[in-house]
């Protein structure tokens, strides 16, 4: 369809969908558009953005393609209720000290970086820490 959206709104729909729990049918009074809109604008962004960094991405499609049915079969096999899974989410929370800034680091510093300390705080483990995520197949 013609969706048309600045760039910035675009970032914003997709990142409000990627935090959890987000339906499209609850960002429609937030972004003034329909559900299917904002599915259609999530979708290109998503797809613009992986043509843009898939260099910097780790999957291996070669292999998980031709196993994708034997994943889904032996997550079935364990009792899930759907048999089109072929992995799980990992994550691993990395200690850390807590950061301060540097005393001699300038304005123009401190705007590129942010709030390092913040940026690192997970407020779920009530800890600094560095998060890694992946997905995990069955073998």
């Amino acid at each position: 369809m013609g969706d048309r959206c600045l760039g910035i709104d675009a970032l914003c729909i997709l990142l409000n969908q990627m935090s959890y729990p987000r339906r499209f049918y609850d960002m429609m009074a937030s972004f003034g558009r329909s559900r299917e809109s904002l599915y259609r604008i999530f979708n290109s962004l998503v797809d613009l953005l992986f043509d843009q960094w898939q260099n910097h991405l780790y999957f291996c499609l070669n292999i998980v393609a031709g196993r994708l049915h034997n994943y889904g079969a032996a997550i079935a096999a364990k009792g899930a209720m759907m048999d089109n899974m072929f992995g799980f989410i990992d994550g691993s929370k990395l200690e850390t000290c807590q950061i301060s800034q540097k005393s001699n680091r300038t304005t123009s510093d401190a705007h590129q970086y942010g709030d390092i300390q913040r940026l690192i705080y997970s407020g779920h483990k009530r800890r600094h820490c560095l998060n890694f995520q992946a997905i995990t197949a069955p073998d």
